[in-house]
């Protein structure tokens, strides 16, 4: 037997965990990457648009998300900039799109495009 929940969230949440920080799982005590350079290290606001198909991840892993007419949310976040925050964005497949900033969008874009040719 499989259960199957929806649930239906307000135009606008906001949910608390603490010691995530805005970065799920992690401490603030976590220090970045010493291999990684400065610019990859910097802080970066993303506003990323995410379908309403993984709203469960949305509950996990944003403080607050804001509902849109088409059922998908639009978060944004500040995180460090680096390949941690890739690999997060691209861990969501065909189900977001960075539509802020833009030199994050194309190194996600670049990423996936590299990542599509090995299985052309």
């Amino acid at each position: 037997m499989i259960l199957v929940m929806y649930i239906e969230l307000p135009a606008h949440f906001l949910i608390e965990s603490p010691g995530t920080h805005g970065r799920a799982g992690c401490e603030a005590s976590d220090q970045p990457n010493p291999s990684l350079d400065e610019h990859q290290r910097k802080d970066v606001t993303l506003k990323l648009k995410i379908a309403p198909e993984i709203t469960y991840r949305i509950l996990d892993e944003f403080g607050e998300a804001e509902k849109q007419p088409d059922g998908s949310f639009v978060v944004t976040v500040t995180w460090p900039e680096d390949d941690w925050v890739y690999g997060t964005i691209m861990s969501y497949g065909e189900y977001i799109e960075v539509l802020e900033p833009e030199h994050i969008r194309e190194i996600v874009k670049n990423k996936l495009l590299g990542a599509a040719k090995k299985y052309l």
